[in-house]
């Protein structure tokens, strides 16, 4: 009960079921430490771990750490199932293995390897060749993928997944003036991302080829893009081609939209609009230019600018992990 209250003063959104219980012995003529956490459900925000364990041996020469789950949910729907980490190793030299599966008849599991060097000065994380399912695709995490922070302020990361036909690049540069990231797209398959949008009842098909550039995402994020989608279908309904592209005016401080949608080589819809992400209102102005038939062409726009909220979410979604991963190892390690 003691363990328990501390933890949620500590962390608010922090919530153990009734019944969880931690035991340990530490044998201090020998200098072992053992732990044993269990609990039914472990709860943080949206996220809800069930059958949580972890079981922990740390002596003078090894670490080793074991974690499983049953069920990981996120906002009440199961996305992970049979979960086991495993960390073993001399302080500051780690071996990290991550397993899990899925129950959903889309497959999705995998095993992720990694190798870690930690410091007081430095954490390096090199990833061992792994290989798991995302929408019944077979993914490779390469092992030249890599993680790099140092307290002094300087963060590199690089990350290359690959199928049998498409291929994702990212990486991330930081040091005390300026930061950046570049997600890379090489014949990315819109249909990919369908189990995300299930509840909207959306189903997309297409390529992407392209890259997104965001900059100075601590302080007033860049969003630079250049992106292409060809034979695009928007719930089995013929799109055609886009072209996407941004950039950023230093002197306005503005996001210059320009867009093409295209069909049998012949433009259907030109964009171009200007965004103010340093304005909280008014921030945004969008200009059209229909070169078709008035309801093939609102049909086109009404893919089109699902398309661009898209984009606007791979954005939030890129700013939250860079910028949790930095918040995180700021508060551990600077």
């Amino acid at each position: 009960m003691y363990l328990k209250l501390n933890l949620l003063l500590l962390l608010p959104d922090l919530s153990l079921g009734d019944g969880a219980h931690l035991s340990g012995v530490f044998n201090t003529n020998e200098s072992i430490l053992d732990f044993e956490i269990k609990s039914a459900n472990f709860a943080w925000k949206d996220w809800l771990c069930k059958d949580l364990e972890v079981s922990s041996r740390t002596t003078k020469e090894l670490s080793k750490i074991d974690v499983t789950i049953s069920k990981l949910d996120y906002d009440f729907e199961t996305k992970f199932e049979n979960i086991k980490l495993d960390q073993i190793g001399a302080f500051g030299d780690w071996r990290y293995n991550l397993a899990w599966t899925s129950s959903d008849s889309i497959k999705f599991d995998g095993i992720l390897k990694a190798n870690a060097r930690i410091n007081s000065n430095s954490i390096a994380l090199d990833v061992e060749q792994s290989q798991f399912y995302f929408a019944d695709t077979l993914w490779s995490l390469n092992e030249n993928s890599s993680f790099n922070y140092q307290t002094s302020g300087v963060s590199k990361a690089n990350l290359n997944i690959q199928s049998s036909n498409q291929n994702i690049d990212l990486s991330y540069s930081k040091n005390k003036l300026e930061d950046e990231l570049v997600l890379t797209l090489t014949n990315f398959e819109l249909q990919t991302i369908n189990p995300w949008l299930v509840k909207s009842k959306t189903s997309l098909m297409g390529k992407i080829n392209g890259e997104v550039n965001l900059v100075d995402l601590n302080s007033s994020p860049k969003f630079i893009s250049n992106m292409e989608v060809k034979d695009m279908f928007l719930n089995k309904y013929p799109f055609g081609v886009l072209d996407f592209e941004t950039s950023f005016n230093q002197e306005s401080s503005a996001t210059i939209i320009t867009g093409e949608v295209y069909k049998d080589s012949s433009s259907v819809i030109e964009v171009s609009g200007v965004y103010f992400p340093d304005i909280d209102t008014n921030n945004f102005s969008l200009k059209l230019l229909i070169l078709t038939n008035l309801m093939y062409a609102i049909w086109n726009l009404i893919c089109l600018l699902f398309l661009m909220s898209l984009l606007e979410q791979v954005k939030d979604v890129l700013i939250f992990l860079a910028t949790l991963i930095i918040q995180t190892l700021m508060e551990r390690y600077g």
